[in-house]
């Protein structure tokens, strides 16, 4: 487990895993390191849970660079609807075994797409948001390393982060965009 994700799982912990708890308040809590894994039906997420604590870390690892595709997409929903159904888990870190975050929306998926399946694709970006915006659990993201474009999503809806130092890129290439195209079209 990396250094930054254990600073977010300690963060965590010291807030109580409570919505309504200060982001400021410092509390003194060992950060526990036993986690047990959770049988994996899923391809490219790892989930691990700490049963003393009830913190969840999901980890995503779709190699090259966790880009978002439909089925990926379908996954991360999946898990994060069983997390918010499991009373036993109290909070959530988002994190990556890669060295790149999260490199946002997949490419492929929006490149001469079928009707139906990028309409699915785009339900499924949505109900992301949604679902991590309004889950009733702590949501903390660790970035490590480059988090563009789509992948802020996670950022997004958490209701704490955390990077990592050093020299890495977040945003979203899209702003530059829209706020050109609101100065083009009428």
């Amino acid at each position: 487990m990396s250094f930054t994700t254990l600073k977010a799982l300690r963060t965590v912990a010291c807030c109580g895993i409570s919505r309504s708890m200060v982001a400021s308040r410092s509390v003194s809590v060992p950060v526990t390191r036993w986690y047990t894994s959770v049988p994996q039906p899923y391809q490219h997420i790892t989930l691990k849970c700490n049963n003393q604590n009830g913190v969840s870390v999901l980890e995503m690892k779709k190699k090259p660079v966790n880009s978002l595709s439909l089925e990926f997409l379908t996954e991360l929903n999946i898990c994060l609807e069983k997390i918010t159904n499991d009373k036993s888990i109290r909070g959530l870190i988002i994190t990556s075994a890669l060295p790149v975050f999260s490199a946002g929306l997949d490419i492929m998926e929006l490149y001469q797409p079928r009707e139906d399946r990028l309409r699915t694709y785009w339900h499924n970006v949505q109900e992301l948001i949604l679902n991590l915006h309004s889950s009733p659990k702590i949501v903390m993201t660790a970035v490590e390393g480059p988090c563009i474009a789509g992948g802020c999503m996670f950022v997004w809806g958490s209701d704490y982060r955390i990077m990592s130092e050093g020299k890495h890129t977040i945003g979203l290439n899209e702003a530059r965009l829209v706020s050109m195209t609101t100065l083009i079209l009428p």
